[in-house]
C-alpha cells in the first residue's frame, strides 16, 4: 500500500496551503483596516499602519496603496514616490497600483519615472482583456486611459 504512506504527506501539503490561504485572508482584512484609516483621515496611525503590516510580510497591494495616500496626505511626497516606484515594480501589471504609482511620481517631481510607468501601463492595458477584469482594475484602466490621452 504505498499510496498510504503518502497520505501523510498530502495532508501535510493540504496544511500548508489552507494556512497559506488564511493568511491571505487575514491580510486582505488588514487592507481593509489600513484603507479605512485612511478614509477616516488618521494618515499618520494609517502610515505606521501600513509600514508595520509590510514589515510582517504582507505584500498586498492595497497596504501599499494606503500607505503612498497616507505619506501624500501628511507631505511626504518623496517618501511617497519612493513607495510607489517600488510598487510600481512589485505589482507590474495590477492596473490600480500603477495609476496611483503615476500620480505619486508625478506629485513627487518624478516625471521622468512616471512617464516610465506610463508607457509600461500603456503596454499592458493594450494587452488586457476588459472581460477578465475586476471593477476596480475597470476603473483603473479607465485611468489610465486618460493619462494616455484618451477621452
Amino acid at each position: 500500500m504505498p499510496f498510504l504512506r503518502l497520505v501523510p504527506a498530502l495532508l501535510v501539503v493540504v496544511s500548508l496551503g489552507s494556512a497559506l490561504l488564511r493568511a491571505d485572508d487575514e491580510f486582505s482584512w488588514y487592507a481593509a483596516q489600513a484603507r479605512e484609516l485612511v478614509a477616516e483621515g488618521d494618515y499618520i496611525e494609517a502610515e505606521e499602519y501600513c509600514q508595520r503590516l509590510l514589515r510582517y510580510g504582507s505584500n498586498d497591494p492595497n497596504v501599499v496603496g494606503a500607505l503612498i495616500d497616507s505619506q501624500q496626505a501628511i507631505g511626504k511626497y518623496d517618501e511617497a514616490a519612493k513607495t510607489a516606484s517600488a510598487a510600481a515594480k512589485a505589482f507590474e501589471g495590477y492596473f490600480p497600483i500603477q495609476v496611483q504609482a503615476i500620480h505619486a511620481l508625478r506629485t513627487g517631481g518624478k516625471d521622468e519615472e512616471a512617464r516610465a510607468v506610463l508607457g509600461e501601463l500603456n503596454k499592458l492595458a493594450k494587452a488586457a482583456n476588459p472581460k477578465t477584469l475586476n471593477a476596480t482594475e475597470l476603473v483603473a484602466l479607465g485611468e489610465a486611459a486618460l493619462l494616455l490621452g484618451g477621452e
